[in-house]
């Protein structure tokens, strides 16, 4: 049974070391909510009047949000101790989803002393991490309360417990094998050799994710592992693992998929790489998402280029060890110097390089042609301070306003930077139709 990381098991039960809830789909009444990512939550400073309107709608429940929890912590607290009056999963519907019903929530100890944890999340829905930061930022200071936006990694006999409590099985029997893909990411093949039928395979998968998440916890799930696979036979000669030493073998994983990474940025090593080429076949249609309209390309790292158009998750920190964000200009063919000419391109790539390097911000790192839009892809050291150059080189190059600066990480792909202020909202899919 393989299972893609992105495809994560929703399980709606009360554990015996947490409690959490979670909706894998809006509620009836999902016509009354606004999509927040309507509007930005990452770069705010340019929000047009339609985005502002959201912006602060949002905020407004949000805080009611923090005010309601705030009033009702104690009897919250009765609720986790399995006394009072107070219905929790219907006060988390009510009030937390009652923010945006794509909201999971867990209860559990404090982690950092006495008390109490929450976490919420929006589980698969990546593109909802800016909006579920913005929620824990607002969060008051609350004596006893931690807040998170990933569930925790936990010790393995409190794992253990939450695979019992949750799915009724265990994680005890399972052996682990794991291998770093081509995308920088860690597949993990869990072994159950008793395993003989789809319900054998479909029960082990269960425990499996469940542990798997509660050890590593989820912002280490969500950004370092690849394919989840449950066997009853090893897979070749690849070293066999006990299931507790998951956790050390894994991080042991990370550093090795780390220290295969340049140690150097990538604006260092540009002129020193080979760079590939890729012809590619797409369908015209009226307007194109992304990068989807590229029919020539060119890369300085395959590893990356692959990542970011595949259907993979992608991490930024998994192709570079500093810090660096790797994101794209995405120009109207029509706007660059307002001729559709590959000159034109290689002097706004020339000049975004030079600029860059020469002040140590990034560099071009690929780039392409599309039907209809153009494309530079750029390694970036400082988000903020990158986005800031690219935009003021762009704009002397005469873009026009359809131009825009994206992101390839997952967790940034419903954030977007105008070339111009009043740059419209480039053509993004409609989250709120994703599963």
């Amino acid at each position: 049974m393989k299972v893609k990381n992105q495809i994560i098991l929703l399980i709606v039960l009360l554990g015996l070391t947490s409690i959490r809830c979670g909706t894998k789909t809006m509620n009836q009444n999902e016509g009354m909510y606004i999509d927040p990512t309507l509007t930005r939550w990452v770069f705010t400073e340019e929000l047009s009047e339609v985005e502002r309107e959201v912006h602060d709608y949002y905020l407004k429940k949000i805080d009611q949000w923090w005010t309601e929890f705030q009033k009702h912590e104690s009897d919250i607290l009765a609720s986790m101790n399995h006394g009072g009056s107070l219905d929790l999963g219907k006060f988390m519907k009510d009030n937390l989803q009652g923010i945006y019903p794509k909201l999971f929530w867990e209860f559990g100890p404090a982690l950092h002393g006495e008390g109490h944890r929450l976490v919420i999340t929006p589980e698969t829905n990546k593109f909802l991490r800016p909006f579920v930061n913005e929620i824990i930022n607002r969060a008051p200071q609350i004596i006893g309360w931690e807040f998170y936006a990933y569930r925790q990694s936990e010790r393995f006999d409190d794992a253990e417990a939450t695979v019992k409590g949750r799915t009724g099985g265990t994680i005890k029997d399972l052996e682990v094998q794991l291998i770093a893909n081509e995308f920088n990411a860690i597949d993990v093949i869990f072994i159950r050799k008793n395993c003989l039928t789809n319900d054998d395979f479909n029960r082990s998968f269960n425990d499996a994710f469940v542990g798997l998440e509660a050890i590593l916890g989820e912002e280490v799930l969500d950004k370092w592992v690849g394919y989840i696979d449950v066997v009853n036979q090893p897979v070749d000669a690849i070293r066999v693992l006990n299931i507790k030493d998951l956790k050390a073998s894994f991080e042991s994983e990370i550093k090795e998929v780390q220290a295969k990474l340049p140690s150097s940025y990538y604006y260092d090593i540009s002129n020193e790489s080979s760079w590939t080429g890729y012809e590619l076949n797409p369908k015209e249609q009226q307007n194109y998402l992304s990068c989807e309209d590229l029919y020539m390309a060119r890369t300085m790292n395959t590893s990356i280029w692959r990542n970011a158009h595949s259907n993979e998750l992608f991490y930024s920190e998994r192709h570079s060890k500093n810090g660096e964000t790797f994101c794209f200009l995405k120009i109207d063919g029509d706007s660059l110097m307002n001729e559709k000419s590959l000159t034109d391109k290689a002097n706004l790539e020339n000049a975004l390089d030079s600029v860059l390097i020469d002040q140590g911000l990034g560099s071009v790192v690929g780039g392409g042609v599309g039907l209809k839009y153009i494309y530079i892809d750029l390694a970036l050291t400082d988000l903020v301070s990158g986005v800031n150059v690219v935009k003021k080189v762009a704009s002397q190059y005469a873009v026009t306003n359809n131009a825009w600066i994206l992101f390839f990480d997952s967790e940034l792909e419903s954030e977007w930077v105008g070339i111009r202020g009043d740059s419209p909202r480039p053509p993004m899919e409609d989250f709120t139709l994703r599963e």
